[in-house]
Parts: C-alpha cells; structure tokens; sequence
C-alpha cells in the first residue's frame, strides 16, 4: 500500500520539477534576451500599459479563481 502512494508522490514531485524547470527556463530567456537592450524597459513604465497589464493580470486571477474554486468542491465531492 505504501509502495503506490511513494510512486505517486514521487511521481507528482517530478512532474513539479518538471513544471518549474519549464518556467524558470522562460523566465531565464526573458532576462536573458532582456539583458541586452535596455531601450524597451523604458516602454514597459507607461501608464497605459500599466494599466492593461493590471487589469489583465486581475482578469487572469478572477478567472483562475472562479474555475479552481468550484472544481476542487466537485472534486471533494466525487472522492466521498
């Protein structure tokens, strides 16, 4: 019985990795190419953008939070 649950612990913790390693290595990129010419950071401050990044980054959340939310309730639900 152990023996399942370690393999799916060690399988989840690998798929994590995975997932971060994916991440860290677009985020690497950016910095990277980032890096080199400086002249774009200075439209990435204007007020504008700003406010579109922020109303984009608050749509994505809402959304995440409304999809998340109730499928984690079913999922409990289905589990019983």
């Amino acid at each position: 019985m152990h023996s399942a649950r370690d393999s799916r612990v060690t399988a989840s913790v690998v798929a994590l990795a995975a997932i971060a390693a994916l991440i860290g290595g677009a985020f690497a990129g950016l910095i990277l190419e980032g890096a080199h010419d400086l002249s774009g950071a200075a439209a990435a401050f204007d007020g504008y953008l700003l406010r579109v990044a922020r109303f984009t980054l608050w749509q994505a959340l809402l959304s995440t939070l409304l999809s998340v939310a109730p499928a984690l309730l079913v999922a409990r639900a289905l589990s019983r």
